[in-house]
């Protein structure tokens, strides 16, 4: 869990509150607590007006039934600015070292998606419009040949509808 608490607050009082979400992973069931203080940085944007935080890691062990109860319980907690809970699998987990661009690693790493979807060659923009209107031309070639083919002419259209209409007047 990666938690920032506000830079207006002094350091000691920092630690003192780290220590309190600490106990609150801990209460909510969690074993094998361990709190990586990560130091003082610039947020990427103003939070409540405020530009500086404390960054601090905490790693546990918790069942994932408990994960939203916990989530909600940080959620109340005035001193926090921001929390955010990641999952990580223990087989390739890594130690965490205490430097900023670890922090910066997980922060982008818990919003980053990962697409597996194979490379497009992009072609170059004349030749993708000269391919997008040869189809576009075989595609209207292609309905005219059928509309030939299905065409009917207008004089066996209004001997059928004079059938049709013979018969159904004859039905009143």
């Amino acid at each position: 869990m990666l938690c920032i608490f506000p830079g207006t607050v002094a350091e000691t009082e920092v630690s003192a509150q780290a220590e309190a979400v600490k106990e609150t992973v801990a209460a909510a069931g969690a074993t094998e607590i361990s709190l990586h203080d990560m130091g003082k940085s610039r947020l990427a944007y103003p939070i409540k007006h405020i530009r500086y935080g404390y960054f601090f890691i905490i790693r546990f062990e918790l069942e994932p039934e408990h994960m939203a109860a916990l989530s909600q319980k940080l959620r109340l907690n005035g001193e926090l600015l921001r929390h955010v809970l990641q999952v990580i699998d223990p087989k390739t987990a890594k130690e965490i070292p205490a430097s900023q661009e670890t922090v910066n690693e997980i922060i982008r790493g818990a919003h980053k998606v990962k697409k597996d979807r194979p490379e497009v060659k992009k072609e170059a923009p004349k030749a993708a419009e000269k391919k997008e209107t040869e189809e576009k031309e075989e595609k209207t070639e292609e309905k005219s040949d059928e509309a030939e083919k299905n065409s009917v002419p207008l004089e066996k259209i209004d001997e059928k509808l004079d059938e049709i209409l013979e018969k159904s007047i004859s039905d009143v």
